[in-house]
């Protein structure tokens, strides 16, 4: 779900254990506070989806920002322990950009995905921190063919376990959410990005990957859920899948909630 803060500064939800603006009583438990931080240029509209924080000194939080133009584009800001300030990535030549996860292994370097659109294709977007500047990614093009109109790919979660190695998921399909796969990406500084759609369970129409997490560089484990089709409406399971490096891709669940609801991303069509 993205909350639209229509001309009003971002908002962040930090909790601040050990320290405080205010100072707490002795024994106060860690209680959450709003740090307001400062507004984004020209923009009516923005929105943090993501943050990670190295060190309690260093945040860097993600999202998107709608320019004097009206188009989306990749909005960061990080925190240096007493404020936060704008620290805007590059945006590729698109009709809309979008960050919807960020992963530091340290303070500089960090990975910010998303997805990116144009020509009424949508294609992976990444971006790199390397606590001055960000560097553009190449565009992740998965390799294969997905059937249907208006081809979409996007990364929505990244995990860094360490400075040279990333990896990422999402889904790569049709723009209507009815036909596709998970799609894993994985960054290594010798090799740079290299993507594929991993195959679906079996049943599923389309099978996305929303959240990662990396024990080491090569063992990571995601979340996500699939949509079945029953009938005239699409249903939506959980979804856990495990990767590790130089072994085959595969669910390790699928499991039906108690009482299955209609996927919130699937319709009918392209």
């Amino acid at each position: 779900m993205r909350v639209h803060l229509a001309r009003l500064p971002v908002l962040v939800m930090a909790l601040l254990i050990g320290t405080s603006v205010a100072a707490e009583p002795a024994g106060a438990a860690p209680a959450w506070s709003v740090t307001p931080t400062p507004a984004a240029r020209l923009v009516s509209t923005a929105v943090l989806s993501g943050v990670s924080c190295p060190s309690q000194r260093a945040c860097l939080a993600v999202g998107y920002q709608v320019d004097a133009a009206g188009a989306p584009v990749p909005l960061a800001e990080r925190w240096n322990g007493r404020h936060w300030a704008i620290a805007s990535p590059p945006a590729p030549p698109a009709t809309g950009s979008f960050l919807f996860g960020v992963s530091c292994a340290t303070a500089r370097s960090c990975m910010a995905v998303g997805s990116s659109t144009r020509h009424r294709e949508t294609v992976a977007l990444a971006e790199r921190w390397n606590g001055i500047r960000w560097a553009l990614q190449p565009e992740l093009r998965p390799r294969g063919r997905i059937r249907g109109a208006h081809p979409t790919a996007y990364l929505a979660a990244v995990a860094c376990p360490s400075t040279a190695a990333c990896t990422a998921v999402g889904y790569v399909g049709n723009r209507a959410g009815t036909l596709g796969a998970p799609l894993i990406a994985r960054w290594t500084r010798k090799a740079g990005w290299l993507s594929q759609p991993a195959a679906p369970p079996p049943a599923a129409k389309a099978a996305f990957l929303s959240g990662v997490s990396c024990g080491s560089p090569t063992d990571c484990a995601a979340v996500g859920f699939l949509a079945t089709r029953a009938g005239t409406s699409h249903r939506a399971r959980s979804l856990l899948w495990r990767y590790r490096l130089g072994r085959d891709i595969a669910p390790l669940r699928a499991a039906p909630p108690r009482h299955p609801r209609k996927c919130p991303h699937a319709n009918h069509g392209d």
